[in-house]
């Protein structure tokens, strides 16, 4: 499926689980993100999520539009915990809304990309060097928080916070982030074979 393909691989997680459906900034631009990628990087781009959220990962595929045969994958419900894992640890860079999958990936190492909106950064961004957040907050924000038992009461329907956050902005962090991953991997090699 992935293997022996030169291109980037770019994991794209449009999820952040059923505890708070408010963290997700919209599926048209995780769509329009993963397309450019595509289509103006040559990455390769793979959307994952659990079998539940499969209906969010088919959303950016069809909202993508057509794009070259196996460039742009969906992988949500097919993954185990090891195997999302194991892609992880293949990618060049992930880009999640706040959950479980960003601070995995963030964890073992990968370049990862932060999307944050009712929550704050300032307590739950990904850790490490290798990583950048996104958050635009209006005034409202956070209102996920310790202090109302982390009980979303968003006064605007679809978050103003995630909505701020603009694809452009989006796209020129994950191109950093893979510009700089490509460095380091240039090093990894150049250190292999000077020993």
């Amino acid at each position: 499926m992935l293997a022996d393909d030169p291109r980037r691989l770019v994991v794209v997680n449009p999820n952040a689980g059923d505890l708070a459906p408010e963290r997700r900034w919209p599926v048209e631009r995780f769509a329009a993100v993963a397309a450019r990628l595509v289509r103006e990087d040559d990455a390769r781009v793979v959307v994952t999520g659990t079998r539940a959220e499969r209906d969010k990962t088919s959303a950016v595929l069809r909202a993508a539009g057509p794009l070259p045969a196996g460039r742009l994958q969906d992988l949500g419900g097919a993954l185990s915990i090891g195997a999302l894992h194991a892609l992880f640890l293949r990618a060049d860079l992930v880009i999640s809304n706040h959950s479980g999958p960003m601070h995995l990936a963030a964890a073992q190492g990968t370049p990862t990309l932060g999307l944050f909106g009712p929550e704050t950064p300032v307590m739950y961004a990904p850790l490490g060097s290798h990583t950048r957040v996104h958050y635009a907050p209006p005034l409202c924000s956070p209102c996920i928080n310790v202090h109302d038992a982390k009980v979303l009461s968003c006064i605007h329907g679809q978050p103003e916070c995630l909505t701020r956050i603009e694809v452009e902005q989006v796209l020129a962090s994950a191109r950093e982030l893979l510009e700089e991953q490509a460095l380091r991997r240039k090093e990894v090699v150049a250190c292999a074979s000077s020993s």
